[in-house]
């Protein structure tokens, strides 16, 4: 009798996700011993498999998160690079740009690609 107070115990008072498998288990055999006594212990096996359920479910989407944030780094790393790219081309774009002097607007020639002076 003590042992299924104990059991019912662990499974209402403890997190579920922080029952570990080999816990799991000693309440499996628990119980599997009390229903060799007589106990009908239907209900209890039902709320193990519901605390192994989410508890797999609890696993499965820790697992998705961190495959999720590695991608999200490879891609904040990837995007890091971009903007470096772009930062450059940008700059390499105001260094690309023809100057503009006054004194190359007034000038009372210009040449064409023969080299011959044409005047206004």
């Amino acid at each position: 009798m003590t042992a299924l107070l104990d059991l019912i115990d662990m499974i209402n008072m403890l997190p579920q996700q922080s029952l570990f498998e080999a816990e799991l288990k000693e309440a499996e055999n628990t119980i599997l011993d009390l229903e060799a006594a007589g106990f009908k212990l239907d209900w209890l096996k039902r709320k193990l498999e519901e605390i192994r359920v989410t508890k797999k479910k609890a696993k499965n989407r820790t697992t998705r998160m961190r495959e999720l944030d590695r991608k999200i780094q490879k891609h904040l790393e990837e995007l890091s690079v971009l903007q470096e790219e772009m930062k450059k081309e940008q700059f390499e774009a105001m260094c690309d740009k023809p100057e503009y002097y006054l004194d190359s607007l007034c000038l009372n020639e210009v040449t064409c690609d023969s080299s011959e002076p044409i005047t206004k």
